[in-house]
């Protein structure tokens, strides 16, 4: 494939786009729980596991995938990443009698798939040249933050108007975002760090440890709500849109906090 001279700002939207697309993947699954647990007759702590396997394995995975990818300034590790994210579509063609393990499975790839891309996505915002760091990184967050907000509706929608198979059309975006990367001539920055200076503690800083704990039950609250506020509306006779379509509310005000922040 011919690679276009693109400007910086293409490829800092293709990389947007790319952040969007898996943090949707990653945030899809609220949207359409209540047809999962009625397609594949699971209960609500069976289908909670299967959120805990694509977040766990899209977070815990991106430091050893970050490792083992960081000689590369190619992208091609990225559309393998994007191809792991779109196999989410294979729940169009699972049977309902289908085993709770190969579920757990196939979101584990899925999750890996996400954990790869973002390292890497990351690294593509630091080869760009003409954009600095501070000024691209939060548009490729923003990408993020928009992706996985509206993921809920966008799955509640797809699934409610077409069944399973609405979620083919999450496909095209994969499609496009992989004919533009090697289009727009993207390349990742070398993975190694130089040494740094060790400053030293700051005491009017937080610690790590208080930091990380606080995080475990923000996010913990955060994600509860919105993975299971879709089912309860269900629940109370609303549709899958709607539900849908509450969470991505949700999701939105969490994502304008983070931003304001």
């Amino acid at each position: 494939m011919k690679t276009l001279s693109a400007s910086p700002r293409i490829k800092l939207f293709t990389l947007a786009g790319l952040h969007g697309y898996v943090d949707l993947i990653g945030g899809l699954l609220p949207g359409i729980l209540p047809a999962l647990l009625q397609h594949f007759n699971i209960s609500l702590g069976a289908a909670a596991v299967l959120i805990c396997c694509i977040g766990i394995s899209s977070n815990l995975l991106q430091m050893p995938l970050a490792t083992l990818t960081r000689n590369r300034t190619n992208p091609s590790w990225i559309l393998v990443g994007l191809a792991a994210c779109s196999l989410t579509t294979l729940l169009r063609f699972l049977p309902s009698a289908t085993p709770f393990w190969l579920l757990c499975l196939l979101l584990l790839v899925v999750g890996a798939g996400i954990g790869m891309v973002h390292p890497l996505g990351l690294r593509g915002i630091a080869g760009l040249n003409g954009i600095h760091p501070m000024t691209a990184t939060p548009f490729f967050m923003l990408g993020g933050f928009t992706g996985f907000a509206t993921a809920p509706f966008i799955g509640a929608v797809l699934v409610a108007r077409f069944g399973f198979a609405g979620l083919l059309w999450l496909l095209l975006p994969a499609a496009l975002l992989a004919i533009a990367i090697p289009l727009v001539g993207l390349t990742l920055a070398d993975g190694h760090t130089a040494n740094r200076q060790t400053l030293p503690p700051d005491p009017r800083r937080w610690r790590f440890q208080r930091l990380f704990i606080l995080s475990i039950f923000l996010n913990t609250g955060t994600l509860t709500t919105q993975s299971l506020l879709p089912t309860r509306l269900t629940e109370l006779d609303f549709s899958l849109s709607y539900g849908g379509f509450c969470a991505m509310l949700f999701g939105l005000g969490s994502a304008s906090g983070s931003m304001l922040a």
